[in-house]
């Protein structure tokens, strides 16, 4: 299933979908564009954080390896700090 769905159920063309329905909406509400780009790094450290590993960020951000996921699209945080991470959304979710 596609975030973005076109009425066949394959992906949307984003281009065009970003320069007729996201941008106009953006400037309507005087909220900055920030592309696509920023949202792909938030979701390989969103997966990062949940999974506790680079595979399923890379799967869904279609990288070749997870060395490509780690080196440009996670956080440069340590194991340590990943850790404490999800004890602190645990503590905060109750």
């Amino acid at each position: 299933m596609w975030v973005f769905q076109n009425t066949e159920g394959g992906a949307l063309n984003l281009d065009r979908f970003a320069t007729e329905v996201i941008r106009p909406a953006l400037e309507k509400a005087g909220v900055e564009w920030k592309a696509f780009h920023a949202g792909r790094r938030g979701v390989g450290a969103e997966l990062r954080y949940i999974t506790g590993d680079s595979t399923a960020g890379r799967d869904v951000l279609g990288h070749a390896t997870t060395q490509v996921t780690e080196d440009h699209y996670e956080p440069r945080l340590p194991e340590a700090a990943f850790g404490a991470m999800k004890q602190l959304e645990a503590k905060v979710t109750k």
